[in-house]
């Protein structure tokens, strides 16, 4: 199974903090997985700063960009066109891909954990379809600023929609206050663009926990129109 994979599940069921001394601790049982997208000879810092995983460009050669990037750490490929046959060897643990450049093929591939781009404003339609692919995860390009509650509907429409986890990308690193209500809306995690890896890692770890979700009306299943009418239509028919 793939490192990221089995990480963002750990992170989905971190509720509580546990007892641990240093960043290791924290950073292991942090709830939101922390991946630096970077240039291949980048990477080594980019870990040394407490990044969980690195994104690097596939280029012309995706396996050589792995391979540069760390031989023994768990690296994805950022490769917009990719297909299932790029990165069947490529010893990537994952690929993040693009909705409309990626060949179909990378539905099929395996050993590798597939990661679709998608856009904010994605039509709920499309996410259904796109839940249905049973991808292994999503990364969302955000923009944030002063996050709004427009804003945290968005992100939060996606991760209901989705059954996948949820990541967003971000330029630079959010504020502790932001990151925590967005995680705590099905956010599972923030690649990074640039260079503050460790204040990233500060701030992942420096989260309170995991907030409880819930019970109410959100999980009541309403039937459809058409069924409702169809059990009427029955009942009709037993009482003639």
């Amino acid at each position: 199974m793939s490192k990221l994979v089995e990480k963002l599940r750990r992170v989905q069921t971190t509720e509580v903090r546990r007892m641990g001394f240093g960043a290791a601790a924290n950073a292991k049982n942090a709830s939101m997985v922390v991946i630096a997208a970077v240039l291949g000879g980048d990477a080594a810092q980019a870990f040394a700063a407490g990044a969980d995983f690195v994104l690097v460009p596939a280029g012309n050669d995706p396996a050589g960009a792995v391979k540069a990037a760390a031989e023994d750490k768990a690296v994805g490929l950022d490769w917009p066109k990719a297909n299932a046959a790029g990165v069947k060897d490529s010893g990537a643990d994952f690929v993040v891909f693009d909705l409309d450049q990626a060949s179909a093929s990378i539905v099929r591939a395996e050993d590798v954990a597939r990661v679709v781009v998608v856009d904010p404003s994605i039509e709920d339609s499309s996410l259904r379809a796109l839940d249905a692919l049973n991808l292994d995860a999503a990364i969302v390009q955000a923009d944030l600023g002063d996050l709004t509650v427009r804003d945290l509907l968005r992100y939060r429409r996606i991760s209901a929609f989705l059954r996948m986890p949820v990541l967003i990308q971000v330029s630079r690193v959010p504020a502790g206050e932001t990151l925590a209500t967005l995680r705590d809306s099905g956010i599972d995690g923030v690649v990074l663009e640039g260079g503050e890896v460790a204040a990233l890692r500060k701030t992942v770890d420096d989260l309170p926990p995991r907030a409880k979700r819930k019970q109410g009306l959100s999980n009541v299943v309403v039937p459809r129109v058409g069924q409702a009418g169809g059990d009427d239509d029955e009942d009709d028919d037993e009482g003639e």
